[in-house]
Order: C-alpha cells, then sequence, then structure tokens
C-alpha cells in the first residue's frame, strides 16, 4: 500500500479480503494517529500496532498506547485488543 494513502482523507476501497497491517514505524504520537488513518480506508481485516505497552509510572514510549486511545473516539474498532505481556505490548484491532 502505497505511503501516500497516509496522508489527507484517502478514498474508500472495498478489498476482495482481509488485510494484516502491521504497523512499527516511527512511535511517536502524531505518527501512529496518521498510521491508524488505515483504518478508514480497509474495510476488511484488522491492524497488528508494536511496542503498545503502557504503564504509567514507566518511562517507556507511551505514543503509540495513547494515539489508539484518542483515535477511538472518532472510530469504531470491531474488537480491540490490548497484548499487555511486558515490554513491548501489541495491540490488535479488528476493523469490521
Amino acid at each position: 500500500m502505497p505511503r501516500s494513502l497516509l496522508r489527507g482523507a484517502p478514498p474508500q476501497f472495498d478489498s476482495p479480503g482481509n488485510f494484516l497491517l502491521f504497523l512499527d514505524s516511527d512511535h511517536g504520537y502524531d505518527n501512529v494517529l496518521r498510521e491508524l488513518n488505515l483504518a478508514k480506508i480497509i474495510k476488511n481485516g484488522c491492524l497488528l500496532v508494536h511496542d503498545t505497552f503502557y504503564q504509567p509510572s514507566s518511562d517507556y514510549n507511551h505514543s503509540p498506547y495513547l494515539a489508539i486511545q484518542e483515535f477511538s473516539k472518532e472510530f469504531t474498532f470491531k474488537q480491540v485488543i490490548h497484548l499487555q505481556t511486558g515490554l513491548p505490548g501489541m495491540s490488535y484491532l479488528r476493523l469490521e
């Protein structure tokens, strides 16, 4: 999928099958929010977001987890599972 789809408001498309997108790039809050916009394009599948460990008492980068929380205020995922089994953490975001 071209990187240009992450910018602006890309058109919707119907995918013939299910997608699994693994997001593990720049872990900055704004970048993760931009990447989560893929959820608005893809109708079938899920996003797997790496490094979503959240423990307020740690110095670990919480940006990916916090970006998911913010994005979820405007977009409803069919299912959200945060695997908090320790570092680095992983979140499964199922789309409709």
